[in-house]
């Protein structure tokens, strides 16, 4: 276990494996959990049709 703050944290979680964190799109999200020596995994991630509600209901239609 690892000491954080006044509470011990176990960081193989209830399952026993090691929890990390999931970043979506914003890598700067990921520098804080990476400075605690969690695992962190970044996806790219961005709107579908770049923001464009327009294209993205289209998309939506044809999928």
């Amino acid at each position: 276990m690892r000491r954080y703050e006044d509470h011990d944290v176990d960081v193989y979680g209830t399952f026993g494996v090691r929890v990390g964190v999931l970043v979506l799109g914003l890598e700067h999200f990921a520098d804080g959990p990476r400075a605690e020596g969690v695992p962190v995994a970044v996806v790219a991630w961005e709107p579908p049709a770049g923001g464009d509600e327009r294209l993205a209901r289209i998309l939506d239609e044809l999928l």
